[in-house]
């Protein structure tokens, strides 16, 4: 993760305290998702054969007396802050598939505006032009081949006059 790689850049009193501070946060977020996403589900637990033990486990824990190992969460609340934290992980990953995804669309947006701004096109030439990029994007899953962007790149030159033609090579030479 990231902050390991940003801890092992810190002497260790600061490292040991950065990573207590994204913990101290990352438990927090997940209680509050987790608080959020299942006051629905809390509600319809299944009922346990012994309904003491509940009780008694909260006793333990807050009695200080009690022995260290008897104030430990019970197993099956860890595994649920190890499964809540797994959901925490899997949906902060997705979270930066999406941001990763929308600025790679809105990246590929500008360019395609620069392009049709570059050679003036016309409204009807955008529409054409738009399909064409659309339905080989589309087939080349958003990563064409040479071969077929060059077949776009024909394509393309095929719907533009001759000075648009002539704009966009002289665009293209001069890089």
């Amino acid at each position: 993760p990231l902050v390991d790689t940003v801890a092992s850049a810190l002497p260790e009193s600061q490292a040991t305290q950065l990573r207590d501070m994204v913990k101290e946060y990352r438990d927090a977020a997940i209680a509050t998702e987790s608080n959020t996403r299942g006051a629905a589900a809390n509600t319809e637990q299944p009922a346990t054969d012994n309904a003491a033990e509940p009780a008694a486990d909260a006793m333990m824990k807050d009695d200080p007396s009690a022995p260290a190992a008897s104030r430990k969460p019970p197993a099956g609340a860890r595994l649920r802050e190890q499964i809540e934290g797994q959901i925490y992980d899997l949906r902060l990953a997705g979270r930066e598939v999406n941001r990763a995804f929308q600025t790679f669309i809105a990246d590929k947006q500008e360019q395609g505006e620069r392009f049709l701004t570059l050679i003036d096109a016309t409204p009807e030439q955008r529409a054409k032009i738009d399909k064409i990029l659309r339905d080989k994007g589309e087939a080349a899953l958003i990563n064409p081949t040479p071969a077929q962007r060059q077949e776009n790149f024909q394509r393309i030159l095929a719907e533009l006059t001759p000075q648009q033609r002539r704009k966009l090579l002289a665009e293209y030479r001069g890089k």
